[in-house]
């Protein structure tokens, strides 16, 4: 800033060095050489100018939005609105770097960012565990990767929440199944043994014809009818005489 402040960049002999521009972003008092924007190692001509405004890839760095966040107010100084350069404004098709009521009628209207989000970009990506309820499951993903529903918490994703996880009972687990906000994950159960001669069609033994036989899992009266039918068959294939000779009353 000893050269490129904009009170002095315009007054030294036979040079005019590039300056902050009006709608830079407040700095303060810090320089802009280790900002995470630009660096005395760029002198070519336009060194100090950055690219071109991008959603996933903020023109301020992490090291930059660390070190700027220690030089302002709160992050609302530039994210209420977005007004500087290099900034995005939140439109009703996506977010940006100003608060995002157009795009998630949800969205907290007042408060600084950081009781939600960190100094990493981006906005979609870096919430911090000040946004989940205590009763959260527990996760370290984004929020973004489970919530894509915007404006709608509420609603998740399911093979967003699975994602990366390798341990299943941290949910699932018979004693945290039914104690996290907005979900219910089902118990694993230890598999109950049927009684003899049960059958799927109701977990009961099936009394009458062939008791203890257990009964194909199809509609009750589909399974009726093949038992009958096997039944008739059975007694088809008995020789006819044995029936005949030596029954008692036969004669």
């Amino acid at each position: 800033l000893s050269c490129h402040g904009s009170t002095v960049a315009t007054t030294f002999a036979n040079i005019t060095l590039v300056t902050n521009p009006s709608n830079h972003f407040p700095f303060g008092s810090l320089d802009c050489n280790g900002s995470g924007c630009h660096t005395t190692s760029n002198v070519n001509a336009g060194g100090f100018k950055l690219g071109a405004a991008s959603l996933m890839a903020p023109t301020l760095s992490v090291a930059g939005h660390t070190r700027v966040a220690a030089a302002v107010a709160g992050c609302q100084t530039c994210h209420e609105s977005a007004p500087y350069i290099g900034m995005i404004v939140s439109s009703a098709t996506a977010w940006g770097d100003s608060r995002p009521q157009a795009f998630d009628k949800a969205h907290p209207a007042t408060g600084d960012c950081n009781g939600c989000h960190t100094t990493t970009p981006t906005f979609m990506t870096d919430q911090t565990g000040n946004a989940k309820p205590a009763n959260h499951i527990p996760t370290s993903a984004p929020c973004a990767q489970c919530h894509t529903t915007a404006g709608n918490y509420a609603a998740y994703s399911v093979t967003g929440t699975h994602q990366g996880v390798t341990g299943c009972l941290s949910c699932h687990g018979s004693t945290v199944a039914t104690t996290f906000a907005n979900i219910t994950c089902g118990r694993l159960q230890a598999r109950r043994s049927e009684p003899h001669g049960a059958h799927a069609l109701g977990g009961r033994p099936y009394q009458g014809r062939g008791r203890g036989r257990r009964l194909p899992d199809l509609s009750r009266e589909r399974a009726l009818h093949r038992h009958d039918r096997e039944q008739r068959d059975r007694l088809g294939r008995l020789p006819s005489a044995g029936l005949r000779q030596g029954a008692p009353g036969d004669g």
